[in-house]
């Protein structure tokens, strides 16, 4: 987990050099669940992946922004 860490702290340091290592534990946190749902969910298929990778990377890049109706 160390090793990983430190590459996705590596690459968001190209990025932003203040606080990289709690981006880089908050995304992990947030791939983790989605790995939970991977491992325990016999229905899960490549959709479900393919849109929460989606989801999740939208999320961490852009944040919370409610839909504008």
């Amino acid at each position: 987990m160390e090793k990983y860490t430190r590459i996705v702290v590596g690459i968001l340091e190209t990025v932003c050099r203040e606080d990289a290592v709690l981006y880089a534990q908050t995304y992990i946190g947030m791939l983790d669940r989605l790995k939970m749902d991977i491992l325990y969910h016999p229905d899960f298929d490549e959709d479900d992946l393919s849109k929460r990778i989606r989801f999740a990377s939208g999320l961490f890049i852009h944040g919370f922004m409610p839909a504008k109706s």
